[in-house]
């Protein structure tokens, strides 16, 4: 049975920190900033890279990629990314909108609750295009 997780590798041919190269399955990860590894009794070893930018990498397994944005764009991907995949974050900021709008005095178009017009302005801020949740 193959392992499916992905092999890490982290060499230095030189004695101090500088020249540690980092390896995913024989891919080198760029601009790796720090990396934590753990592993205790019966569980599967854990590798945190840290890195400067977003890495481009695909791979399955057990690796976390603690990306630190170098510029506004990744740091909006980021943002993006958890807004879409948390739904609590997303409601939060939704709510705040709303929130703001109702306290300034922009309401919607008739008919239209400030709180779909927040979900609007949400959605175009984070780059996607408004669908209705259902």
């Amino acid at each position: 049975m193959e392992n499916e997780l992905p092999r890490v590798r982290v060499t230095n041919q030189y004695e101090g920190w500088l020249g540690t190269e980092c390896y995913i399955d024989g891919k080198k990860v760029k601009k790796v900033k720090r990396i934590d590894f753990s592993v205790g009794g019966e569980e599967v070893p854990t590798f945190v890279f840290e890195t400067m930018g977003i890495p481009d990498i695909d791979m399955h397994g057990r690796v976390i990629l603690d990306c630190n944005p170098k510029n506004v764009t990744e740091a909006v991907k980021i943002l993006r990314n958890e807004l879409l995949n948390h739904e609590d974050l997303y409601d939060g900021f939704t709510a705040s909108i709303t929130s703001a709008l109702k306290d300034h005095w922009c309401c919607g178009l008739p008919f239209e609750p400030e709180e779909d017009v927040a979900k609007k302005i949400l959605d175009y801020v984070i780059g996607g295009e408004y669908e209705e949740k259902e």
